[in-house]
Formats: structure tokens, sequence, C-alpha cells
């Protein structure tokens, strides 16, 4: 089942969210412009009738420390917040990024992150990786700058001179994220998400 392959957002949906009731945590990742977002706010409408969901947005898992590449303040920050998410009852939690986003940040390895896997299985998780090919990512991050807000394009040029130079940045976190999510303990599932605009 981890095999990348293509998706429509919708069977995703009826795929990885079919018996939410059943399911406790998603870790959604992937680099910028994959669709991490427009998947949870179609997890949202999904499910919002019959799941009590929790959303931890990137603001909450990243962007905090966004410019941190100390493993020990990740680690820290990760354990206070999933004691937090989890000191609370849901049926569902998602979140936009996780430890293999800090792992890539702070140049570490999935080992580091044994006790922040440990939590995280004990309450169902499975990881979905958002994957682009690698030959879209210029594009699709150069269409994802037109639309968002322009701190968000501030942030962009801190990641090369151009589009080019920004996408070969996030082609090698798409690698090495890949590299850690195949030593994972944690189960997932890799989808193709070149076909998709968002």
């Amino acid at each position: 089942t981890n095999t990348v392959r293509p998706v429509d957002p919708f069977a995703l949906l009826q795929g990885v969210f079919a018996g939410v009731i059943d399911m406790k945590t998603i870790i959604l990742e992937g680099i910028a412009s994959s669709g991490k977002s427009t998947i949870i706010n179609k997890v949202e409408d999904a499910v919002k009738e019959v799941a009590l969901l929790k959303v931890v947005p990137e603001e909450q898992s990243l962007m905090a420390i966004l410019d941190n590449t100390d493993l020990k303040v990740s680690l820290e920050y990760l354990n206070r917040l999933l004691s937090e998410v989890y000191g609370k009852e849901y049926s569902l939690v998602i979140f936009d990024r996780l430890h293999l986003t800090h792992a890539f940040r702070t140049n570490s390895n999935i080992e580091d992150y044994a006790n922040i896997e440990e939590q995280l299985l004990t309450h169902s998780s499975e990881i979905i990786f958002l994957k682009v090919q690698e030959s879209a990512i210029a594009d699709r991050v150069k269409q994802a700058s037109e639309h968002r807000d322009p701190s968000w394009k501030e942030y962009l040029v801190t990641k090369g001179k151009d589009f080019d130079e920004i996408a070969g940045y996030y082609i090698k976190q798409q690698k090495r994220q890949i590299e850690l999510l195949e030593q994972s303990r944690i189960p997932y599932r890799i989808f193709d998400m070149t076909e998709h605009d968002y």
C-alpha cells in the first residue's frame, strides 16, 4: 500500500478516511504546494458531521519554530505539542506537517524522533505523504506564489534566487523526507499529487 500513485482528492478522502471513527491520527507531510491544506479542508467538510476532529495547522506544528535547526528544541516543542493535543479526546487528529519536516530542518535521523513516533503509534497514526514529481515542482511553487500572501513569497526567496533554485531546495526536501518516511515505524502511504493544481 506504500506505492506512489496518482490520486483524485475525493478518492483520497474515500480511501484514507473511510471509517474515520476508528482512526485517531493522520499526519500530512509533503513540500510546500503539494496540496496539504486543500486535503485538510476537504476532510473537514467530509467528516464534520460524524467525527470530533482536531486539525493542528502548520502554524502550530512548525511555524512557531520555523527557523529552528536544533534537534533538542524540536523534540521539546513536539513533546509539548503532542501532550497538549492528546490531552483532549478527539476521534480524528490531523497534523499539517510534523516530525518528518522537523527532522529535515534539523538535519536529523528518524531514530532521533523515536519517542515522538512511540507517542504517535499509541494513537493509531498514519502518515500521508503528498508527493510532487520533481519535474513539476518549479511550476507548482511558482503557481502557488501567485495565490499566497506576500509573506510566503518573502519566505520563498530565502530558498533560492529563482524558481529553479527554489525547486532544488524542495526537491532535496522531498527526497530526504521520503527517505525518513521509509525508515519510520509509522504506517504510511504516498500519493502522487502532481496533476492537481493547488
